[in-house]
């Protein structure tokens, strides 16, 4: 299994993989939820295994990033505490 884990940061699953375009949710549901290798991933949907990286790159970036904007800038809700 794969050492790095996606930080939900309080979005279910579904939320989270619609932040990426199609081509590197495809690579993460494969490569984390499936738990399949690069080298598979890259021979299932034809692609060069650098390609394969690059786009598990840029997902795990784009994740990153998109969880460190505060909620009020995402749209979610913020609860204040009492």
């Amino acid at each position: 299994m794969p050492s790095e884990a996606l930080d939900t940061s309080g979005l279910c699953v579904d939320e989270i993989l619609e932040l990426l375009s199609p081509e590197h949710r495809m690579v993460v549901v494969l490569y984390y939820l499936e738990n399949y290798k690069i080298r598979e991933i890259a021979q299932m949907l034809e692609a060069p295994i650098g390609t394969i990286k690059s786009r598990l790159m840029y997902a795990r970036n784009h994740l990153r990033k998109a969880a460190t904007i505060p909620d009020e800038i995402k749209g979610g809700i913020s609860y204040e505490k009492v």
